[in-house]
């Protein structure tokens, strides 16, 4: 009796949302087995034919568009005509739920990315040419929009196919670009215009699909209503960033985009990322074309040449009025409208650090940046109170999350030191008025004048202020009057011994702050003297801090670091973990001393390793960075001590591993162990602080064919981590093999056997997680033996991949399809071997060829497989990709430009 029979598979649809964990668990096993059973495609057909259950229909209607992403080439031709021609024919009616229509269209989608146009020459045009009066012109333009959605995102066809599909699909791109302009008048259909739009942009010249009418129907219909606003935006990100084609058109549509955005009613999130962004990109380009007569010529020659590829002989850029200018400003103070929000808050405070440095450039003689300075001018009052507003959220008990924050105001304040005094000294008192003050420079006197007159006032405050007030007095506390210098010490007095964790923490950081500042204004034993009490007292963050802040006053105070080593063994007991995390901020405090801070701890932690407590790499954490510190000779004797309790308890290994390979980066003298060591790695299986620590010694002063078995053995292990560390081990190995003379024989005795390692764990679909450490191996295999001068590397390569494909699971051999598909000859290897060595020099390339060939293997697609027999067509392909991927590459946007050239236009100081 057939256990899928149509009934059961209802029945067990339905148990998945059950109640009963153990009844949907069974049920989800039943389906997975017959998701993998042949009958499945002709029994899912079935389902979603004749089965009255709409959540069958759509569980069915899923499963088979993942089978046929999986299986489409290997199911009988007679089912794929007739799941075809159900769907092609599927009138959706009112009550069918949208969800199923999606899946059903993408149903169709992925067949058509198998088969079109080799078996489907009409899938296109039968869709495209669709009356727009018909009623199945919306269903045809949605197919039309996923199908195009669905080349860009597509991860299961070659990167030759997806090009190939890309470039016929743009050979329709007029007849598109009408349909989208159809689309995209119409509010209930704008948003497929505008994604099939979205999608031609990514593959083609942007003055051949960005016409001024589309723009302008982008712009003045569909930014500003609701429903596609966001789609929108989406689109003209695509259009603005990530390419370099803009440049011929940039002056004449940049002048709608701003007009368009700064007069938007209403600035959401998505129109705020999307100004930051382009002002980040562009804020050079901005500068020229509001001041052209300001930029010499060769300096926008070269800012052309950088953000476009394009050499100009002359300013490109037109006079704009004085309105445009105004609006480019109204784009900046956009930017400040509410808090950045997490998708664009690292781009906002980006591009106000690269203003704030570009300003302080101008305001120290810099003509360059005399532009910006001009464009930001008459925002600065607004650009004072609303950054300030936003650092409570940037600082989190007294630390600043956001560096480029710091750099900002650092930039901002040295520019304009008396402004920011009077913008402070005008505003009413806020925590985050206090928190901009911290920033104030302490070396002009007028600033040390205003920090104390402004500690007047800060008196007597409520709590809520504490954190802030910590914030401003560690950071001034160069110059702040004794009496004020009194008060941030009772500050932190009452926080410390107050309740509150944010508190307690942010007192212990600021105490540690001022302590670098000026150590000799605080009173050590108001620190040391505290430091027993506080350990039990304080909150696990703050005590950590505090215990770093004591180690690092007795370091540098030159004191005995006994009485503080005997309060953290004290608490080693009840508060273990923050114990253990506290010596390690310590001995990274002690530097030098760390030996005599550390010397009384090693036999307390030891007993802590032998009492089996479960803290074990905190301890060994600790132990490294108490080793780290201290001298090879001084400690030579608790090494042996530690080694002989990992003998004694084998679970320890890896902890040991990791401890010698973090130390031997510090301390040469630690490969004395290597007999040890060796001995220990020949009694444990193979793990991946194993292999941490082989790549971090000299790998020849192991017995080599041991190494060699244990790596070979991790990358057949299952456990992603591990094979992909036994892999990355040996990279590691290949690379001194060729970096030295005298070891270079190795690299001829071992090349092979990792080769079959990586060859056999890209066959097999178990270690798929770890294809990026497969394909970087293997390329540095053609790469070493290349420049090696040894070329049988291809041979070898042809001869592992037929051993692999011979001895894999079915699902990764080739299917033949007979007079279309090329035999799996050895000429077919070669081929295949042939193609990755022509894309070696990029790693990027030779990862993306190399995928391309799993696809072929694992899907068998007969016209992706012919990829590697067209060499000239796929060369052309490639040469035009590349240059678009080259450009993407190079640089993403403003900030990351070439150094000389970011030092010349915006860095000059």
């Amino acid at each position: 009796m057939n256990r899928f029979e149509p009934s059961s598979i209802e029945e067990a649809i339905a148990k998945l949302g059950s109640s009963d964990l153990n009844e949907q668990n069974a049920a989800g096993s039943f389906l997975y087995e017959w998701f993998n059973n042949p009958i499945f495609f002709e029994s899912a057909f079935f389902l979603l034919q004749n089965s009255n259950s709409i959540k069958t229909r759509q569980v069915a209607a899923i499963s088979l568009s993942n089978a046929i992403i999986d299986r489409w080439n290997s199911i009988p031709e007679g089912v794929q005509n007739s799941i075809r021609f159900y769907l092609l024919n599927r009138i959706p009616t009112n009550d069918t739920p949208q969800e199923l229509i999606i899946t059903f269209n993408r149903i169709i989608v992925i067949i058509a990315l198998y088969e079109f146009p080799q078996k489907w020459n009409t899938f296109f045009t039968d869709f495209l040419n669709v009356d727009p009066s018909s009623p199945h012109f919306l269903r045809s333009m949605c197919i039309i929009s996923q199908y195009l959605s669905e080349v860009e995102d597509c991860n299961f066809l070659t990167h030759e196919r997806l090009i190939q599909l890309e470039s016929i699909i743009f050979s329709f791109k007029d007849q598109l670009l009408h349909i989208c302009n159809l689309l995209m008048n119409v509010t209930e259909t704008a948003e497929i215009g505008i994604n099939i739009l979205m999608n031609l942009l990514r593959w083609g010249e942007i003055s051949e699909i960005l016409t001024e009418p589309l723009f302008l129907l982008l712009l003045t219909k569909n930014l500003i209503e609701e429903q596609t606003a966001k789609i929108t935006i989406d689109c003209l990100s695509v259009a603005f960033f990530d390419r370099f084609d803009i440049g011929p058109i940039f002056d004449r549509i940049s002048i709608s985009l701003v007009n368009a955005f700064s007069s938007l009613q209403r600035q959401t999130e998505y129109s705020i990322g999307f100004i930051t962004k382009f002002l980040r990109k562009y804020i050079c380009f901005l500068e020229a074309q509001c001041f052209p007569l300001e930029m010499q010529a060769d300096s926008l020659s070269q800012l052309i040449a950088i953000l476009f590829h394009k050499k100009t002989p002359s300013n490109p850029f037109s006079l704009v009025s004085s309105d445009y200018i105004n609006q480019v400003r109204k784009l900046f103070e956009c930017t400040l409208i509410q808090m950045p929000d997490e998708t664009y808050v690292d781009d906002f405070w980006l591009l106000w650090r690269d203003i704030a440095r570009k300003i302080f450039c101008a305001v120290n003689g810099s003509a360059k940046q005399s532009m910006c300075l001009e464009l930001i001018r008459p925002i600065l009052p607004i650009l004072y109170v609303k950054t300030s507003e936003f650092l409570p959220d940037i600082i989190q008990s007294g630390c600043i999350t956001n560096p480029d924050t710091a750099t900002f105001f650092e930039f901002l304040v040295r520019s304009f030191p008396m402004e920011m005094i009077h913008f402070i000294s005008s505003q009413s008192l806020t925590p985050a008025l206090v928190y901009t003050a911290g920033f104030l420079k302490c070396k002009e006197d007028r600033a040390k004048q205003f920090i104390n007159e402004f500690s007047t006032h800060l008196r007597n405050l409520p709590p809520h202020f504490y954190e802030a007030l910590l914030f401003f007095y560690s950071r001034v506390s160069l110059v702040l009057q004794p009496q004020h210098f009194n008060e941030f010490i009772q500050l932190c007095s009452v926080c410390l011994m107050s309740q509150n964790p944010s508190f307690q923490f942010a007192a212990s950081n600021a105490l540690y702050v001022s302590f670098n500042i000026v150590p000799q204004r605080i009173e050590p034993n108001d620190i040391l003297s505290h430091v027993q009490n506080f350990a039990i007292s304080l909150s696990d963050k703050a005590i950590v801090r505090f215990l770093k802040l004591a180690s690092y006053m007795t370091n540098v105070l030159n004191f005995d670091y006994t009485s503080l080593s005997m309060t953290v063994l004290s608490i080693l007991g009840q508060r273990t973990e923050v114990a253990l995390e506290s010596i390690v901020e310590m001995a990274n405090s002690a530097r030098e001393k760390c030996f005599l801070f550390f010397h009384p701890l090693w036999k307390p932690l030891f007993e802590l390793i032998e009492a089996n407590i479960g803290f074990e790499d905190l301890i060994f954490k600790a132990l490294a960075a108490g080793s780290i510190h201290s001298k090879y000779a001084d400690i030579h004797d608790q090494i042996i001590t530690l080694m002989q309790l990992v003998f004694n308890n084998l679970s320890l290994k890896d902890n040991l591993f990791e401890y010698f390979a973090i130390v031997r980066q510090y301390h040469p003298e630690y490969d004395s162990f290597y007999p040890q060591l060796e001995e220990l790695i020949r009694r444990s299986e193979p793990s991946v602080q194993m292999f941490y620590l082989i790549s971090q010694f000299s790998p020849v002063s192991f017995d080599m064919e041991m190494i060699i078995s244990k790596i070979l053995e991790g990358s057949k292990c299952i456990a992603p981590d591990l094979s992909k560390e036994a892999l990355q081990c040996a990279r590691s190995l290949l690379n001194s093999f060729v970096s030295s003379e005298k070891l270079s024989g190795y690299f001829y005795l071992y090349r092979r056997v990792f080769l079959k390692a990586a060859v056999s764990c890209l066959m097999d679909t178990v270690h798929h997680s770890g294809f990026s450490k497969q394909s970087m191996l293997i390329n540095d295999i053609f790469v070493m033996s290349e420049n090696l001068g040894d070329t049988t590397y291809l041979n070898e390569f042809v001869e592992e991949m037929k051993s692999a494909i011979t001895e894999t699971k079915p699902e990764t051999t080739p299917v033949v399809t007979p007079g279309v598909t090329p035999e799996i000859t050895p000429e077919f290897f070669i081929s295949i071997a042939s193609h990755l060595n022509a894309n070696k020099a990029c790693r990027v390339e030779f990862k993306e060829a190399l995928r391309d060939l799993l696809i072929v293997l694992r899907k068998a697609t007969p016209y992706q497989m012919r990829s590697f027999f067209e060499e000239e067509t796929k060369n052309e392909l490639n040469e035009k990709q590349f240059s678009r991927e080259e450009q993407i590459m190079m640089m993403n946007d403003g900030d990351e430009l070439p150094m000389d050239a970011m030092q010349a236009l915006t860095l000059e100081t």
